[in-house]
């Protein structure tokens, strides 16, 4: 199994600095399955691949708290 390169993967903090929102934002809507879901690195740690969140990104073009994309999840 190859080893990821560290910039596969991005935080929290990455994500939501990308999407303009707190990083609670991002925890909240993983949990509601509206976003894509981390991968657990170790006990404490968690990631996102980029790939995924980029792929999401284009899916949701007006941001993640837009109108349009909080009617379309539910």
């Amino acid at each position: 199994m190859p080893i990821p390169k560290p910039d596969e993967w991005m935080t929290v903090k990455e994500i939501a600095a990308a999407f303009g929102v707190c990083p609670n934002t991002i925890r909240r809507r993983a949990a509601a399955k509206q976003f894509p879901q981390p991968y657990r690195i170790s006990r404490r740690v968690y990631r996102w691949k980029r790939a995924e969140v980029e792929a999401f990104a284009e899916q949701c073009p007006r941001g993640i708290d837009s109108p349009s994309y909080q009617s379309s999840s539910k």
